[in-house]
């Protein structure tokens, strides 16, 4: 079971991008617009999701698997057989015996060193990001994000060379506001105002012992 965002496509931005670079194939601009995504979640942390694990006994690798259109960034925090959260500690508690394996790749799991046990749960809790071929966005990030996303999409395109609606000076201006919006995302994130959490919840058949 898994309770997840909503999505939305790229068209509502397309639309601002091309009309700031007249001639910029709108193919293009979703890339553009689409790396602009994964820059402003991945130095930001606002996409913060959580996973509720179902343990067994003789297993102690655990994968973190995200939604189809995004990817882990990083685990935050993992916890065993606790409820509560505290969304403003960036760290992995590490007591029981955690590792995060494989952060540099799309495959992420959590290792324990230790028996699991089949009453507990394993809380993980991770930062997402668009993949790079994501055709779609969170809702909430869009929607709060939005000019953020355009603008950090702008601040490359107008860079563009030999190209009628290139300008520096402009894409400076849209730079600097992209990472004033990073800043923003990041202190609200620290203030536990993140994206909302995204908790699934695997059965306990989808894990070998």
């Amino acid at each position: 079971m898994s309770i997840g965002p909503e999505w939305v496509g790229f068209a509502p931005f397309l639309a601002r991008v091309v009309a700031a670079a007249p001639g910029l194939p709108e193919s293009a601009a979703q890339s553009y617009l689409r790396d602009a995504a994964i820059r402003f979640s991945e130095a930001s942390g606002w996409l913060e999701r959580e996973m509720l694990l179902p343990m067994a006994c003789g297993v102690r690798d655990y994968p973190v698997v995200p939604a189809e259109s995004e990817r882990v960034v990083r685990v935050v925090a993992v916890w065993v057989g606790c409820d509560g959260l505290d969304p403003r500690r960036d760290l992995l508690e590490d007591g029981c015996g955690f590792l995060v394996e494989a952060l540099d790749t799309p495959d992420v799991s959590v290792w324990i060193d230790r028996e699991g046990d089949a009453c507990d749960r394993l809380r993980v809790r991770y930062v997402a990001a668009p993949r790079h071929d994501a055709c779609r966005l969170d809702a909430r990030l869009a929607e709060e994000w939005g000019r953020a996303i355009i603008e950090g999409a702008l601040a490359d395109v107008l860079l563009l060379p030999r190209q009628a609606f290139s300008d520096p000076r402009l894409a400076a201006v849209y730079g600097q506001r992209f990472e004033a919006a990073i800043l923003r995302a990041r202190t609200r994130r620290l203030r536990g105002r993140t994206g909302g959490a995204r908790t699934m919840v695997p059965e306990r058949g989808d894990f070998a012992v």
